[in-house]
């Protein structure tokens, strides 16, 4: 009878999640058809390569995600073209050239935008999202695989899929890219001035303290952002004084927070200003300087953590740092 009851349980169960994944299937497919229909036609110039090339798109035709979203998507399926044996590109043209700051290392994933063609008989955009819950890394993997098996000329990824575990994200991050000349320059320039050990802290307030433009709208009060930034900073000082030997990389997307915590000699904040590389449009080298170098100096870190306490966002973008070079990687609820 009790058999009889879990095995009930386990069916409607399965039945409900196959729903589910066909419904994802279904609205994935949706996006992608809004993007033949908005920006494809078969009077669009005719591909010409030979061979199936799969290029992951950046091109500012819908939302991409911060920078850890979008490099997890050209890692995942960099390692499916790997997998099925096909060309792989990366198109990054918004809103800053990717190649300003990350460079081709093993793999030449350059692509001309005259090599790109938009004619609906030559390619398919492919729209890959989170669909949520546990099974994410399997849908996406399972659905990336059937639309790489399409018979189009060029695959058109737009995806921020995430199907690696940390070593492959790693080892393929290591194969795709390598820093500029330029970027490295001012991470050796930053590193110097450090001059040490030092372990990275990240804190993701979004919108909370009003001073940074993201999707999450919700600003607290003055009286809550106040009492949010003293429970922060008192955070770090207990984290200080347990970790007297380090400096402390603080990277924050507040400069609110930023003003507030620079007058402590035990922590280095790199310069400029936050910004969200899906929210500004500015194409400078400048602009989008600090979102790289904090990246890269997270990655440098001896431990890297992230701090949330109430609303703060659980970012992904320290655990994604961590993974550069697989340093231990912690989040602390406080």
């Amino acid at each position: 009878m009790l058999l009889g009851k879990v095995c009930d349980k386990i069916n409607r169960e399965y039945k409900c999640l196959v729903e589910i994944l066909f419904k994802q299937s279904r609205e994935l497919h949706c996006e992608s058809l809004k993007l033949i229909q908005k920006y494809y036609s078969p009077t669009a110039k005719r591909a010409t390569n030979e061979d199936k090339i799969v290029i992951c798109m950046f091109d500012g035709k819908m939302r991409h995600g911060g920078l850890s979203d979008r490099l997890r998507g050209m890692i995942s399926v960099y390692k499916l073209c790997e997998k099925f044996k096909l060309d792989f590109k990366i198109y990054h043209v918004s809103p800053f050239l990717l190649e300003n700051y990350l460079v081709p290392n093993k793999i030449d994933w350059s692509i001309n935008e005259n090599d790109i063609s938009f004619n609906v008989q030559d390619s398919l955009p492919v729209f890959c999202g989170s669909v949520g819950g546990f099974l994410t890394p399997a849908f996406q993997t399972y659905y990336l695989s059937k639309m790489l098996k399409t018979k189009y000329k060029q695959i058109h990824i737009y995806t921020n899929a995430y199907i690696t575990d940390k070593k492959e994200f790693s080892f393929l991050f290591h194969k795709l890219f390598i820093c500029s000349d330029s970027l490295q320059k001012v991470i050796d320039q930053q590193l110097t001035s450090i001059g040490g050990k030092y372990i990275s802290v990240s804190l993701r307030f979004v919108q909370l303290l009003g001073d940074f433009n993201d999707w999450a709208a919700q600003t607290l009060n003055d009286t809550e952002k106040e009492k949010l930034i003293v429970k922060c900073i008192t955070q770090i000082e207990k984290m200080h004084n347990s970790l007297q030997n380090y400096k402390l990389l603080i990277a924050t997307d507040s400069i609110t927070f930023i003003n507030r915590i620079l007058d402590k000699d035990y922590v280095y904040v790199t310069p400029g200003n936050p910004v969200h590389i899906d929210y500004n449009e500015n194409n400078s080298f400048e602009i989008h300087l600090k979102t790289f170098l904090d990246f890269f100096l997270i990655a440098n870190a001896t431990k890297i953590y992230l701090l949330r306490n109430g609303k703060m966002y659980k970012s992904g973008f320290p655990k994604s740092a961590s993974m550069i070079y697989n340093i231990p990687f912690l989040v602390i609820d406080f």
